[in-house]
C-alpha cells in the first residue's frame, strides 16, 4: 500500500471506568464482529459495519463480558463462530460464549500473567497461552486442561499457530528469540530464530512456510521456514 486512511474512529462510552487502555482486539472468522480487551476488565463486541457506517462519537458494544482481572489477549475461535478466548494478567485463560453472554471454561494453571493466546484453525479444540512463567501451554478446550506444555528460561510474550496445521506453533521470547517447534516433539524446538536484540513481542505466520516477527527493538523480521517445515509436513 501506498498510504492507508482511516475508515472510523472508535470512541467507546464506558463513562464510569478511568482506564479504558486496549490491550487486545481480535476479528470473527467473518469479520463481522470485533472484540476488544483491556485493562477495564471487559471484553465488548462491537458490529464492524455499524462502527464504519455510523457517524457517531461514541459507540457501544452489542456485547459486554466481565471479567475479574486485567485483560491481556483476545482470540476467536474460527470455527465456532460465538466463542471467544481471553487471556489475564493473573494467568487464567478463559472460554467465553458471547451468543449466550457467558463464562463456558476457566484454565488457571499458569503462574503467572499471560500474554498472548491462539486458536488452533486446523483444531479448533485446540489452544495455546504464552505466560510471563516462561511456559507454553496447549488445552483442550474440550477438557479445560491443559494437554502440553513448553517449559522454557524466559517470558513468552506471543504464541502463533501456522493456519493449516495444528501440529506445530511459534513463540516469541523475552530472550529475543523465536521460536519453532514440532508439537509432536515438543523436548526440543524445531528450530530456533536468532537475530532481535531484544523482546520478541509479536509474530505471525504469513503463510505456511513465511513467519513475521516484530520487537521492542523496532524491528520487523522475516523468517524462511522452508527448510525446517519440510520434514513435518
Amino acid at each position: 500500500f501506498s498510504k492507508l486512511r482511516v475508515k472510523a474512529d472508535l470512541k467507546q462510552g464506558d463513562l464510569l471506568n478511568s482506564s479504558n487502555l486496549v490491550c487486545a482486539i481480535g476479528f470473527d472468522r467473518d469479520g463481522e464482529f470485533f472484540a476488544t480487551a483491556g485493562v477495564n476488565k471487559k471484553i465488548k463486541i462491537f458490529e464492524c459495519e455499524s462502527i464504519i457506517k455510523d457517524g457517531r462519537d461514541i459507540h457501544y458494544p452489542v456485547v459486554e463480558l466481565a471479567s475479574r482481572s486485567k485483560l491481556s489477549g483476545i482470540c476467536w475461535n474460527s470455527y465456532i463462530k460465538s466463542q471467544v478466548a481471553s487471556s489475564n494478567f493473573e494467568g487464567v485463560v478463559q472460554v467465553w460464549d458471547v451468543a449466550r453472554n457467558q463464562l463456558v471454561t476457566e484454565m488457571k494453571e499458569h503462574e503467572k500473567r499471560v500474554w498472548s493466546i491462539d486458536y488452533s484453525s486446523a483444531d479448533p479444540t485446540l489452544l495455546a497461552s504464552g505466560s510471563d512463567d516462561g511456559s507454553v501451554k496447549l488445552w483442550s478446550i474440550n477438557q479445560g486442561v491443559s494437554i502440553g506444555t513448553i517449559k522454557t528460561k524466559a517470558n513468552i510474550c506471543c504464541v502463533q499457530f501456522p493456519s493449516e496445521t495444528g501440529r506445530s506453533l511459534a513463540f516469541g521470547s523475552a530472550d529475543h528469540k523465536v521460536y519453532y517447534y514440532d508439537l509432536r516433539n515438543p523436548k526440543l524446538p524445531l528450530c530456533t530464530m536468532i537475530g532481535h536484540h531484544k523482546t520478541v513481542s509479536y509474530v505471525r505466520f504469513v503463510d505456511s512456510s513465511t513467519l513475521v516477527s516484530s520487537s521492542t527493538d523496532n524491528t520487523l523480521k522475516l523468517w524462511d521456514l522452508s527448510m525446517s517445515i519440510s520434514g513435518i509436513n
